[in-house]
């Protein structure tokens, strides 16, 4: 009997196995978990000839989460193994089917199986009219709303090498030779025609390589988040970063848990959303609750925004004094603001008077 926090995790596939065919994979750290699957997903993996599934619910302790260098978080170590197996192979053409490119001649590469088995996103990609071809951009579900990379703490490759990011399918003409991370160097576009290709605009290429190596893994390092100046340690964000990468070169870059969970979000991958969503909430104080309320992550995503409120519901005894909160109610007296109107009115209607 477990006497501490616990997690539970259900996996969902057809039997006998078919890799073509999607997995449901649910996680939850609450104590009374209750999983909700639509019907449109469940009939996915069963046919009219075969209603078998197997069903796997592994219920653990949680371990919480584990600090694997000064400031960099992991949610668990239980699939570091698969995880360190793993490294290099997605940076690397062979044996893959999929190609994502990015600016400046960076790639990541995947299979198709496995990212239409974990993703209701790439599934629906593979099955509608995707150019094997690579010759033209694929015909993607769109994304309505793109956060700018500075609002949203998405990873941006500028801080790697000053790229801001490029348009739909637009690389370089000559784009050079990028050394991969593992030290190898990137085979230009002719090796890659069989392969089907996906033109990365609104991710960074460091954070789509940590959404893949979970994936394939389970194993994901979230850095602090940027409205957090100073940590407890009192370094920054890019001295951890740069701390755990010395350590571990070939790691996946650490990053945020809030472009990982609007990356989740957007290919539908629901283990992640509650991982990413989870150190969000942890990394959410006092002195950045408001920055993270009145960001354009939380206007977008209504999850982070009740975990945001929430915060300021339990500690608004102080919060209601600050000059945070007075400068975030001028504001909203020059520029009239409904996300300021639904916020102010869920603190005050749940908080004790």
């Amino acid at each position: 009997m477990f006497t501490g926090p616990v997690s539970t995790s259900l996996h969902i596939s057809g039997c006998p196995t078919d890799i073509s065919k999607p997995t449901i994979h649910l996680l939850s750290h609450n104590a009374a978990p209750t999983f909700c699957i639509p019907w449109a997903d469940m009939s996915q993996i069963i046919s009219s000839d075969n209603l078998n599934v197997e069903i796997l619910i592994v219920i653990s302790q949680w371990d919480g989460w584990h600090e694997v260098s000064r400031g960099i978080h992991t949610p668990s170590i239980r699939n570091f193994a698969a995880f360190a197996r793993l490294l290099g192979a997605l940076d690397a053409p062979e044996n893959h089917d999929v190609a994502f490119h990015f600016p400046r001649g960076k790639r990541l590469y995947a299979d198709r199986n496995v990212l239409q088995r974990e993703s209701p996103y790439f599934r629906t990609m593979f099955r509608s009219g995707f150019q094997e071809s690579g010759e033209h951009e694929p015909a993607a579900p769109s994304r309505k709303c793109v956060i700018p990379f500075e609002d949203s703490d998405e990873d941006s490759d500028a801080e790697d090498d000053g790229v801001k990011g490029c348009s739909p399918g637009e690389l370089p003409e000559a784009a050079p030779s990028i050394p991969s991370p593992t030290g190898g160097v990137d085979l230009p576009p002719v090796h890659e025609r069989s392969m089907s290709k996906i033109y990365v605009s609104d991710a960074s290429y460091r954070t789509m390589r940590a959404v893949l190596y979970y994936i394939y893994s389970d194993h994901i390092a979230f850095a602090p988040l940027r409205s957090l100046p100073l940590l407890p340690s009192g370094n920054t964000r890019e001295t951890v970063i740069q701390a755990y990468l010395k350590t571990n070169p070939v790691y996946p870059t650490p990053v945020s848990s809030k472009s990982v969970y609007a990356l989740a979000h957007k290919y539908e991958i629901s283990a992640l959303q509650v991982v990413a969503l989870h150190h969000y909430k942890l990394q959410i104080t006092k002195s950045n609750v408001f920055t993270e309320l009145f960001s354009a992550f939380c206007r977008l995503y209504e999850q982070p925004k009740t975990l945001a409120i929430e915060f300021a519901i339990n500690n608004w005894g102080t919060l209601k004094d600050t000059s945070e909160w007075r400068k975030v109610v001028e504001e909203a007296k020059i520029n009239p603001d409904f996300h300021y109107v639904e916020v102010t009115s869920r603190i005050l209607n749940r908080w004790p008077r």
